[in-house]
């Protein structure tokens, strides 16, 4: 693997937060908790992803979330944050992505509805 560096991205992401205004700012964040993961700084990807306030994006932020506790070996909250992610794109009316589907199903629990079920009867509601 290529080991990437990460301190040059976080220095650009920072920029463009702070600079890029409110359009850019939750896109920057999010990179930057993907970096801070990266970097193994999971509590501090923790924050940054809670920091984002633009209910636009609460299904990714809710699944970063849920990558970052994965990440740190938090399988209960990685559940709980992938299953928030599901259930806000079934409340926003938009489809639930492929890989958030696979991310949930690898942490499900005994008796859940598989998350490509709750895909599917997503997709028919939308399309009656």
């Amino acid at each position: 693997a290529v080991k990437g560096n990460y301190e040059d991205a976080v220095k650009n992401v920072n920029f463009a937060k702070e600079n890029g205004g409110e359009l850019i700012a939750p896109l920057a964040g999010i990179a930057q908790a993907k970096i801070q993961t990266q970097l193994g700084k999971y509590d501090d990807a923790l924050k940054t992803v809670d920091g984002i306030k633009d209910e636009s994006y609460a299904i990714e932020c809710s699944e970063l979330k849920g990558d970052i506790l994965s990440a740190k070996g938090d399988t209960e909250g990685a559940h709980n944050a992938y299953k928030k992610a599901i259930d806000l794109s079934v409340e926003k009316k938009v489809a639930i992505n492929s890989l958030l589907q696979m991310k949930f199903d690898n942490v499900i629990k005994t008796g859940e509805k598989p998350a490509y079920i709750t895909a599917r009867e997503n997709i028919a509601t939308q399309t009656k």
